[in-house]
């Protein structure tokens, strides 16, 4: 199989998954506030859906079903009860959605979490309120709300999987397809589906995605082994070195992290240098680096710890320099014992260059590489050499 192939399997998978849904469009896909606002509208029985109480008893059909809980029996009869007085309120107490109905005294708490995870014994806390508030400590339920259905802290909450969100609303839909307004069917059509692609896997989409994994095992191993960012990487290494090799006006130095770092010349030549390699790991008290190729691509210059007067003296430097000339700021101490003061942006993150094409990507560092060699680099040369000869 070629990587052609792969990409034609990989346009199917594509179009089955780009029909945006109003929480995909929103940007709000696996956001967990809007998700239970919109949670709040279909179990409300008040609200104007035309369903009155039937979400809601769908879903508490669905989200008890398969679990042993003989201390509900009181439960048992809800579903042939009426139960349109019930209210149902958002972040009350904090509690993501608290379900009261008085006159059949019961309480439901909702804890919603979709990629956060509990905290500060949360579920303990809403229960003693939600007893103390309403008194009813024997009719109460924690329903522990998760994509997966993960197991709750607090053994007085169920487990309970966005699948029967999805099944209570697709039950619904059948069922009162002749009473429910228009809009509402749209609006919980369109979040079954957003449901089913974003936590569950839409059943065609999965099965694009077996065959390309089935098929293409080989070419999936070569694209997660060459990300685009990793690619960037490889590209600002090859710039230095060939900038070294052939101009002389850098040159590399080998580092232990995952830095491409290189120094001037003359920094190395000056004395004291015996100790520099043992005292910093590199050979000068001076570096630029690249770092941090997921979040950008920036340069920074930077001053070792061993040399403080060396790094004030950097400091008034830039602070003498013209407006513009890269990013000055407040001295950065890094975890291996460097001081940054200066860096320049040559990139963004991934997600603010995926629309463009590799080599515009590699043009783009290329000509920001080539200002600051034209512009950037001779005034740190003059700057760094009035600052090593006492000047400033």
């Amino acid at each position: 199989m070629s990587i052609d192939a792969l990409a034609t399997q990989i346009k199917r998978l594509a179009g089955s998954r780009r029909r945006p849904t109003f929480f995909s469009a929103a940007g709000v896909n696996r956001r967990e506030l809007p998700q239970s606002d919109f949670l709040r509208f279909l179990l409300d029985p008040s609200e104007k859906h035309g369903l009155g109480d039937a979400f809601l008893k769908r879903f508490l059909q669905r989200s008890l079903a398969g679990h042993p809980v003989p201390n509900i029996s009181w439960w048992a009869d809800l579903l042939s009860t009426d139960l349109k007085d019930t209210v149902v309120e958002r972040e009350t107490n904090h509690i993501d959605l608290l379900i009261v109905n008085k006159r059949r005294r019961f309480a439901i708490i909702i804890e919603n979490k979709i990629d956060s995870k509990e905290h500060s014994d949360q579920l303990a806390r809403y229960w003693k309120t939600v007893s103390q508030n309403y008194g009813f400590a024997n009719q109460c339920l924690g329903l522990f709300l998760t994509p997966n259905r993960v197991a709750p802290s607090d053994d007085r909450y169920l487990a309970v999987s966005y699948g029967s969100v999805c099944k209570a609303g697709e039950q619904v839909l059948r069922e009162n397809a002749g009473i429910m307004n228009q809009r509402a069917r749209e609006l919980i059509v369109e979040f079954v589906r957003h449901i089913r692609e974003e936590y569950m896997g839409d059943p065609h989409s999965c099965a694009v995605a077996w065959n390309i994994h089935r098929q293409f095992s080989e070419e999936l191993d070569f694209i997660a082994s060459h990300p685009p960012m990793s690619q960037v990487h490889q590209q600002v290494e090859s710039m230095i070195r060939e900038t070294a090799s052939q101009k002389k006006e850098i040159e590399w130095e080998d580092s232990e992290r995952d830095n491409i770092c290189f120094i001037l010349p003359e920094w190395h030549r000056r004395p004291p240098t015996a100790d520099l390699p043992k005292q910093t790991g590199y050979r000068s008290f001076l570096l630029f680096w690249f770092e941090d190729f997921e979040d950008s691509v920036t340069l920074y210059f930077g001053v070792a710890d061993q040399s403080p007067f060396l790094r004030e003296k950097m400091t008034q430097m830039l602070s003498a320099s013209e407006k513009g000339w890269g990013q000055q700021h407040a001295v950065v101490h890094t975890s291996d014992g460097w001081n940054q003061i200066w860096s320049r942006r040559f990139l963004g993150s991934f997600d603010e260059i995926r629309h463009l094409e590799r080599e515009e990507v590699f043009n783009r560092l290329q000509d920001r590489w080539n200002w600051f060699l034209e512009k950037d680099l001779p005034k740190f040369r003059r700057g760094i050499a009035l600052a090593l000869s006492g000047v400033l």
